[in-house]
């Protein structure tokens, strides 16, 4: 289905009853981001799967930052008929997650980060904007197999070599079919230097959290280990043989993992 907010259209999914759980992909991802995730996620829950801004379906052309964002999710999720939810959200999806729930934390009932971020100090968000600024003019001026020829060989992907083949091919065929202006407005929009830091208010976030990151992740087991430190509701779960998605290279694991929590949130 199509739901509007103002002149934006959002693409959203609605699976199965129950208990609604808000899922946010990450940087070139679509709702089909989590289908292998629906078999252990939809018991006893509604799935909302979302299409972010500059992806998948979703027309969102005029929305100018993170907080547009998360104000359009709002007008979603009322819109849908819930007053709260749960939310999961990977990497992008989870650092505009985090953004969401900061806002309206009344909103959220469980939260779950993978491979997540509170973002950046102003500095090193000086430099980030930069480079997402040069990364958009690649995308818009050599298109978009040139971009995903790119970003296939970024570190932070290369655990997802392992892959079988033909889950490779299915996530590249992904990447290809999304739309290089969606992308480059998502790096300018959505990208990491244009996200406010949360690190000075992670102690204010009483939302029962759980963190999730991939063993092989270096770079955001550190970060998610301060989180974990600085966050007073929540748990942190490292899964091992894995990188920064772990939602594609360890869907039984990670499945089992959020179920679990959800299921054990829902007892309390």
């Amino acid at each position: 289905m199509f739901i509007a907010v103002e002149e934006h259209h959002y693409h959203v999914n609605v699976i199965g009853e129950g208990k609604p759980l808000v899922l946010l992909h990450g940087f070139t991802g679509t709702v089909a981001t989590w289908n292998e995730l629906i078999p252990y996620l939809e018991v006893n829950r509604q799935l909302v799967l979302i299409d972010l801004p500059g992806h998948g379906q979703t027309d969102a052309e005029h929305v100018s930052n993170m907080s547009d964002v998360c104000h359009d999710l709002k007008s979603i999720i009322h819109q849908l008929g819930h007053d709260k939810v749960d939310l999961l959200g990977y990497s992008m999806g989870g650092r505009t997650a985090l953004l969401f729930v900061s806002y309206f934390p009344e909103m959220i009932d469980q939260l779950i980060l993978v491979g997540a971020s509170p973002g950046l100090s102003v500095d090193k968000r000086v430099e980030r904007e930069a480079q997402d600024q040069k990364l958009a003019n690649m995308i818009e001026l050599e298109g978009i197999e040139a971009f995903v020829n790119y970003w296939e060989k970024v570190p932070l992907f290369t655990t997802q070599k392992r892959l079988p083949l033909a889950k490779q091919k299915q996530i590249r065929q992904g990447r290809l079919a999304q739309s290089p202006e969606g992308l480059a407005l998502s790096l300018l929009t959505m990208g990491t230097g244009k996200q406010e830091s949360l690190w000075g208010s992670l102690e204010q976030l009483k939302t029962e959290t759980l963190l999730v990151v991939g063993e092989e992740d270096e770079k955001f087991v550190s970060i998610n280990e301060q989180m974990h430190e600085s966050l007073p509701n929540a748990q942190f779960r490292k899964i091992s043989q894995t990188g920064h998605a772990v939602h594609l290279e360890s869907p039984k694991i990670f499945g089992k993992i959020v179920s679990e929590f959800l299921i054990n949130s829902d007892s309390i």
